[in-house]
Parts: C-alpha cells; structure tokens; sequence
C-alpha cells in the first residue's frame, strides 16, 4: 500500500516536471504565481467561454467568475511539498533543526516501569525524541550587513548600466525593462 502511494506520487511529480518544462520551453507563465482567465466569444452558444486554461499540474483554479468581466476566477500556482524541500524555489534550507529529546541518559538506575536501553557510552537511557525544532538562526554585524548593501546596491546598478549598454548596442535603443516585476526566483533565472 506505502508503495502504491510512493508511486503515484512519483508519477504525479513526474507529470508536474514534464509540464513545467513545456511552459518553459514555450516562455509562458515564467514567474507568475496568479494568473486570471482570458474569455472567447462563442457565436454558437452565445456566451463568453474560458480560452485555454492553464496546466492542472502546476495551477489550481480558485473561485468562479459570474460574468467574464469580474475578475473573482484565478489561479494559483501550487508546490507539491513544502516550499523548502522544493529546490527552484529554495535551492538550500535556510533552516536549522534539532531533535528535541525527553528522558534521562545519565544516572538512571535499573527499573520495571522503563525498557532498559543502554545509549552509546553504556549508560542506561529513557531519551525518546517527541519532536524536531526548526528555525533560523542569523548572527549579524550591523557594519559588515551595511557595507554589503552598499556593495550589493551598487554591483546591481552596474549590471543594470551594462544591460542597457549592451540593448543600446545590439537594438539601439534603451532596455525597457522593470525588474521588479521578477517576483520569483524561477523567474530571475529565466531572466
């Protein structure tokens, strides 16, 4: 049964990888995580239609519109794990986890009530891990964090001034681009 589900679990990823792979090769939805429906005319019925939705794979659809025009229909895009197991979007978990312990592994004494387990020392232990802490643990410099901004700041408006250098060159016109509407990670190494 446990493989039955590993199974289709891994055929269901594989499908997802598949499709996300021909919307990359079409530049389509590259960085977009919401997308609304487009609606077609339909002379035969006489009612507006929705005009090709977007993959089931990698979109959820939310809500529903009562007119074409009001815009309550969207979609979603949906990860299949929890976003820091998910490499493009998380390439490294910026997590720290531990086990969190209960028992006692030192100076116990023989008795009925426990299993005798002995630990790596030989000692009698009743440690049991309940659960795992996870978190992020961030020590700064205020200095250094502030000197690596102004680094930071000023190596991307370089990049920026070569960008539009090189359109200049290549086009011969400026490069109109805003940058910030790269919201996802995918999305700015696509770009």
């Amino acid at each position: 049964m446990i493989n039955k589900k590993k199974h289709f679990k891994n055929l269901l990823l594989n499908k997802r990888d598949n499709c996300i792979n021909n919307l990359f090769k079409q530049n389509k939805f590259i960085g977009k995580n919401v997308l609304y429906p487009t609606y077609t005319f339909d002379k035969r019925l006489q009612i507006h239609r929705e005009a090709a939705p977007p993959p089931k794979e990698v979109f959820l659809p939310v809500g529903y519109d009562p007119k074409h025009d009001s815009k309550q229909k969207h979609y979603r895009r949906f990860y299949p794990d929890e976003l820091e197991n998910v490499r493009e979007v998380i390439p490294r978990s910026p997590f720290e986890s531990f086990e969190v312990k209960r028992g006692q592994s030192r100076g116990l004494s023989k008795g009925w009530f426990f299993a005798n387990k002995v630990d790596s020392d030989g000692n009698l232990s009743s440690e049991k891990t309940v659960g795992k802490f996870k978190g992020i643990v961030t020590v700064i410099n205020k200095q250094r964090e502030e000197s690596f901004n102004l680094v930071k700041e000023t190596r991307i408006q370089i990049l920026k001034g070569s960008l539009d250098d090189l359109s200049k060159a290549v086009f011969n016109e400026k490069l109109d681009f805003d940058y910030d509407t790269l919201s996802t990670a995918e999305g700015k190494e696509v770009f």
